[in-house]
């Protein structure tokens, strides 16, 4: 729809341009918002078996940058050596990425490790797509604050 939208209003824009319509009734529309899309993350089983579908491909392991991103080191997230090269169709490159941070957050990194590893300008960037993979963790932390608190209170005393 959003494409048809697109091709409508740059064919009303030529008909203002050419005085044809005196204006472009598209310009302010307000189009219904877009559906949030299902991310889908391959856990580490699933990328073994998606390599070992990879057959003879399977020596291509990632030595190719599969997202847009790169490392600090000038290496993309799909360096990593479980990201099969060529992917199959049916892996995106953002699925590829998506599972890279998802593997990499599980296996406790933190938001600036996955901003360096998928080349994202800023750690809100990564937040921005992986955010919600990070564990709630405010039990966690309020624990070992009440901890650091009494273990400091039982020194002074």
């Amino acid at each position: 729809m959003r494409k048809i939208y697109g091709v409508l209003s740059m064919i009303l824009d030529s008909a203002v341009a050419s005085s044809r319509v005196a204006v472009n009734v598209a310009t302010d529309a307000k189009l219904p918002r877009l559906p949030a899309s299902e991310h889908v993350y391959l856990n580490h089983r699933q990328v073994e078996d998606l390599a070992a579908a990879a057959g003879e491909f399977r020596t291509f392991l990632a030595p190719k940058a599969a997202c847009s991103g790169t490392t600090t080191s000038g290496a993309g997230c799909s360096t990593l050596p479980w990201l099969p090269r060529p992917l199959p169709t049916s892996a995106s490159r953002r699925t590829s990425c998506g599972t890279a941070a998802s593997l990499a957050i599980a296996s406790g990194a933190d938001v600036k490790v996955v901003q360096m590893m998928l080349g994202h300008t800023t750690a809100t960037m990564a937040l921005d797509h992986y955010g919600h993979l990070f564990p709630d963790r405010l039990d966690e932390v309020a624990e070992q604050m009440a901890a650091g608190r009494a273990a400091a209170l039982a020194k002074a005393a």
